[in-house]
């Protein structure tokens, strides 16, 4: 009995992989054609080979590596940012008053060690960027953080004795500041270049630890490429 066969299956290896990258290349402009999202210059597109799974795969390359001068360069390749700026896993926030640093992060979901160490660098980078403040999502991507509207909803006297006085600006920043921390039950730290220390008039005195339900970094797949590792394929 004579097997029923394809044209495709009395081609060469290299002939069918060659059949089926001319095919995904297609279904891809065909996609991206219908889809209308304008190209980020950011990204190149590629068709890689995957050895494992002996099919062709679209890969996103980043042209741009993110750095301590350009650390807002966000995007799906977590890990390999992480590793770069050398971050840990965890969110917080880090804001500059004065000449001073101040931050509250995650420290329930993720290790002291973990959220203390982003707060060291997060202030390495608002130093090299000449900003006052950093955001810092679980994963790697972080943006610049403002005070501005944060600082709209507190009260800006305080009473002296009987008398009620202007706040300095500093004095509104900082309770912005511990108002942030307080509703996700953080404490505030102030981050020093080698450490950070918990400020003593922290509402919150206590902060529970629920490690075993926060995310991990296994949760996350790269799916774009840094621009570190190049490669030869069309």
């Amino acid at each position: 009995m004579v097997e029923n066969k394809s044209l495709i299956d009395f081609f060469s290896t290299e002939d069918r992989k060659e059949t089926k990258k001319k095919k995904i290349k297609k279904e891809i402009k065909e996609r991206d054609e219908k889809s209308k999202i304008p190209d980020n210059p950011n990204e190149t597109k590629k068709i890689k080979w995957n050895k494992k799974t002996d099919e062709w795969e679209e890969k996103t390359y980043v042209s741009e590596n993110p750095s301590e001068e350009k650390p807002f360069i966000n995007g799906n390749f977590h890990h390999q940012k992480n590793k770069i700026l050398d971050l840990k896993w965890g969110s917080c926030y880090v804001d500059k008053i004065g000449d001073k640093f101040f931050g509250h992060g995650d420290f329930s979901h993720c290790s002291d060690e973990d959220i203390i160490h982003n707060f060291i660098r997060l202030r390495t980078f608002i130093l090299k960027n000449k900003i006052t403040g950093i955001w810092k999502a679980y994963d790697s991507d972080m943006g610049e953080h403002n005070l501005s509207d944060m600082v709209k909803n507190i009260d800006k006297t305080k009473l002296v004795g009987i008398v009620s006085v202007e706040k300095t600006k500093d004095e509104i920043k900082m309770e912005a500041i511990h108002k942030s921390a307080e509703q996700y039950d953080e404490q505030v730290y102030e981050i020093f270049s080698d450490r950070a220390e918990v400020l003593p008039n922290c509402k919150i005195k206590t902060v529970k630890k629920y490690i075993d339900s926060s995310p991990t970094p296994d949760w996350y797949e790269d799916k774009w490429i840094l621009n570190d590792k190049k490669t030869s394929e069309d």
